[in-house]
């Protein structure tokens, strides 16, 4: 069974409540995972198994064809680990233009499937497609106790919120076709995003965190309002303390921005009280779409000292970027 009966109707009750562009994020990124888990990717076996089913793919972010497969595979898998699930099966997606060289094909599917082997994860199988531009990444089969799933709509008031990754992957990235960024910067990032999030995800469920997301597309604060009005709360966000990949404030003051960021400003902006007090990194900080981003935690403040320790321990980023509050006129706060 669905876990969740009455999918169409919250289905198109969501969709006459939000911005349209909002809407084409979700269809095409599908990346809100408090609306995936309510609507349509959990289903109930039996009282003590449910499977969990996610796709995420997109064209080409860097011109390594491994390491875009890695990435790719990485993000894709992480849809999974942020529901406090176990992938255990995927599909390879991949739309391959005619004339694409054999070996870009090969070293592509070569990084997906070492994603998955370190994930613990088999790639069984997959579908391919004509398409213009190379576009991949993954279907992926999990399994959970039903009793034990994290959404993304169950943070307490007093949570602590906790960022596993640094924001900045979508500046990074563009900056880094234009020729505009540092090796050294661009190799952080990279390593970043190929990096599972399957310890993480592991050690906040050992700590019992109250409400689990991933940080893509919409950004950090997309991600950050999806979970304050799925949860009846507002955030504090502590604007100092979010951590950025090195170089990014440099390469915002060279007018680096993304189509993803204008996007992500348009349709989340209004929710953010006293944005305007902020510069122009800030925004930028807050509305760069992220590609295989780390995980937002929530978790009771009695915890949050111990699930650091841990997570540092494993030799996993951890910061406290802010706090869960009562429910305000705005979704986020800035301080």
């Amino acid at each position: 069974m669905l876990i969740n009966t009455d999918i169409n109707n919250k289905f198109l009750n969501f969709i006459k409540k939000i911005n349209f562009n909002f809407f084409l994020l979700f269809v095409f990124v599908s990346s809100f995972i408090w609306v995936i888990t309510k609507f349509s990717n959990i289903y109930k076996l039996n009282n003590e198994l449910a499977i969990v089913q996610t796709i995420d793919f997109f064209p080409p972010v860097v011109d390594d064809p491994y390491l875009y497969g890695k990435i790719a595979a990485v993000n894709a898998l992480s849809d999974i680990y942020c529901m406090g699930a176990k992938p255990i099966t995927a599909l390879n997606v991949f739309a391959v233009p005619e004339d694409l060289d054999e070996e870009y094909l090969i070293q592509i599917l070569q990084g997906g499937n070492d994603a998955a082997k370190e994930a613990g994860t088999v790639i069984i199988g997959g579908h391919t497609i004509i398409d213009k531009e190379p576009k991949y990444g993954l279907s992926v089969t999990g399994t959970i106790n039903p009793n034990n799933i994290i959404s993304s709509s169950d943070a307490k008031i007093g949570d602590n919120i906790i960022l596993t990754k640094k924001i900045g992957t979508g500046i990074i990235l563009t900056a880094e076709k234009n020729y505009s960024v540092s090796t050294e910067i661009y190799k952080e990032a990279i390593d970043s995003m190929i990096h599972l999030n399957k310890n993480a995800a592991a050690i906040a469920l050992k700590n019992n965190v109250n409400a689990m997301t991933d940080v893509t597309g919409f950004g950090l604060s997309g991600h950050l309002i999806n979970v304050a009005k799925a949860s009846d709360v507002s955030i504090l966000l502590r604007v100092i303390d979010v951590p950025l990949f090195s170089g990014f404030n440099d390469l915002i003051s060279k007018n680096i921005s993304t189509g993803g960021a204008d996007r992500n400003f348009e349709s989340f902006s209004m929710h953010i009280d006293n944005l305007h007090s902020y510069d122009s990194s800030v925004s930028s900080m807050l509305f760069d779409p992220q590609t295989s981003g780390g995980l937002l935690l929530f978790v009771d403040s009695k915890n949050t000292m111990n699930l650091l320790d841990e997570l540092i321990d494993a030799g996993e980023y951890a910061e406290v970027i802010g706090e869960v509050i009562k429910k305000d006129k705005s979704s986020i706060s800035l301080i």
